[in-house]
C-alpha cells in the first residue's frame, strides 16, 4: 500500500498519510475512502502456454514495500523487518547462511559478490560478508532509510529522505552527498537508485540515476556526485498538493545507453542514459516501476491493468485489464512471459506477446509487493508473510 508523506518530517513516519487520501484523486477514486477496499472482478480462465510449479521455497520473515530478493550469480539475498538476512542457493533453496543484523530493518536488500547490504529504522546502513553473513561495517545515515540500498560498481548507493548517499562498498565511507528539497508531499516509499556504466565516446563512465519526488530523473557522476543531467518524466498537475505528486516509481531500469522510468499518475519514459535527451515517453497513470525486454516495455497502472509497450517507441501493443484493483507490484519478464504479483499472493502470468492469461501460482503468503525478479530461468517472489519462492515452468 503506497502513502504520502509531508515534507520536513525527515521521513520520520510521524505525519504519514493513508492512501485512503489519495481517493481525491480520479485516477485513484477506486480505492474508496471510507467504504472498504472494493473488491475485484472474478479472474478470467487461463488459456495456458505456460505451466508454473514451485521449484522450492523457503521462509525468511514477515517484510514490508522496501524489501526485495536480490540476486548475484548463483545465490539469492533476503531479508525481513525483524532483522533477519540471509543467502540462498539460487538452485535449490538451501540456506546457505541466515544471520541477524541486530536491528529492525526498514528496507534490503542490495547485494554484490562481496557484500550485502540492509538498512534500519534507526537509519543505520549495514553491510554483510556475502561469504557468511558476518557484519562488514555500519554507518549511520541520520534517518530512516525506507528503500533498498543499491550495490554496483565498488559503491552503494543509498536514499536518505532528501539525499543519495554514495558509501565506498569496502568500507562504507562516505564518498558524496547529493541533495534535492523535496515537494510538500511525496510517497514514503522512495524509489531505489540504479548505478550502471555508460558507453561515451572517450570509454565509459559511472553514472547513478535516481528517480525524485516531482516526476523528475537525474543522472549523477558515480565518482564526485555531480549532477550531469536532469530531465522530467512527469510533470506535476492537478490543483491541490495530493494530485501534483508525481514521484518517480521503483528503480529506474538502464541498459547500454538507455534509462527508462516511470511516474505516479504521469508518464512512462525512456532517454539517452549519458545525455538525457528523450527516445520516447507515453502518457499512463503508473503504479509500478517498469520492466523492459528486448522488445517490450511493461508498466502496471493504478486500475491495475497491464500494459505492454513497444521497446523501441513507447506504442501500445496490448493492455490486459484482467486484474482489475489487484494493487500489482511491479512485472518481470521472462521466457516468453510477462509476471506480476498481487494483493492477494497470486502471481499472474500473462504471454509478453499478446497479454493473454497464461497461467497463475497461488503463493497463500499474503500481499506481494516487492519487485519479482530472475534468477536464470526462475522467477523468485518474496511475499509480505515471509516467504522466498522461487517458479519454475515445464
Amino acid at each position: 500500500m503506497m502513502h504520502v508523506q509531508a515534507r520536513g518530517t525527515a521521513f520520520s513516519g510521524r505525519l504519514l498519510v493513508a492512501i485512503a487520501m489519495l481517493s481525491l484523486l480520479p485516477a485513484c477514486s477506486w480505492l474508496g475512502l471510507g467504504r472498504g477496499e472494493p473488491t475485484p472482478p472474478p479472474l478470467p480462465p487461463t488459456v495456458g502456454g505456460v505451466s508454473p510449479r514451485v521449484a522450492w521455497s523457503a521462509s525468511i520473515g514477515n517484510s514490508g514495500v522496501g524489501f526485495q530478493p536480490a540476486v548475484v550469480g548463483s545465490s539469492v539475498y533476503a531479508a525481513a523487518a525483524d532483522g533477519t538476512v540471509a543467502r540462498i542457493a539460487a538452485s535449490s533453496g538451501r540456506i546457505d547462511w541466515k544471520v541477524s543484523a541486530g536491528q529492525v530493518l526498514s528496507a534490503g536488500v542490495g547485494a554484490s559478490e562481496s557484500i550485502v547490504v540492509v538498512a534500519s529504522r534507526d537509519g543505520d546502513v549495514i553491510a554483510l560478508n556475502a561469504s557468511d553473513g558476518r557484519q562488514a561495517w555500519k554507518v549511520a545515515a541520520g534517518t530512516e532509510v525506507l528503500s533498498t540500498p543499491t550495490v554496483g560498481l565498488n559503491a552503494v548507493l543509498v536514499r536518505v529522505g532528501d539525499k543519495v548517499m554514495s558509501l565506498e562498498a569496502a568500507t562504507g565511507k562516505t564518498r558524496w552527498t547529493w541533495q534535492r528539497a523535496l515537494p510538500t508531499l511525496v510517497l514514503r516509499q522512495p524509489s531505489p537508485v540504479a548505478v550502471a556504466e555508460v558507453t561515451t565516446p572517450a570509454g565509459s563512465t559511472g553514472l547513478v540515476f535516481a528517480g525524485l519526488p516531482g516526476g523528475r530523473l537525474v543522472a549523477l557522476d558515480l565518482e564526485t556526485g555531480a549532477l550531469r543531467w536532469e530531465t522530467a518524466v512527469a510533470q506535476p498537475r492537478g490543483t491541490n498538493e495530493i494530485e501534483r505528486i508525481a514521484d518517480v516509481l521503483g528503480r529506474p531500469w538502464v541498459a547500454g545507453r538507455e534509462v527508462c522510468a516511470t511516474a505516479y499518475q504521469g508518464r512512462v519514459a525512456c532517454q539517452d542514459a549519458l545525455s538525457g535527451a528523450p527516445i520516447w515517453s507515453r502518457e499512463l497513470p503508473a503504479w509500478t516501476g517498469i520492466a523492459v525486454d528486448p522488445k517490450f516495455a511493461f508498466v502496471a497502472d493504478d486500475r491495475g491493468n497491464l500494459h505492454g509497450l513497444r521497446h523501441t517507441n513507447g506504442e501500445q501493443v496490448w493492455r490486459q485489464e484482467a486484474l482489475s484493483l489487484r494493487r500489482l507490484s511491479q512485472p518481470l519478464s521472462i521466457g516468453g512471459s510477462v509476471l506480476v504479483g498481487d494483493r492477494d499472493g497470486l502471481v499472474h502470468w500473462f504471454s509478453r506477446e499478446s497479454g493473454a492469461v497464461q497461467a497463475r501460482s497461488n503463493l497463500s503468503g499474503g500481499p506481494i509487493q516487492a519487485p519479482p525478479v530472475a534468477a536464470g530461468n526462475l522467477a523468485i517472489v518474496q511475499t509480505t508473510r515471509g516467504a522466498i519462492v522461487a517458479l519454475a515452468t515445464d
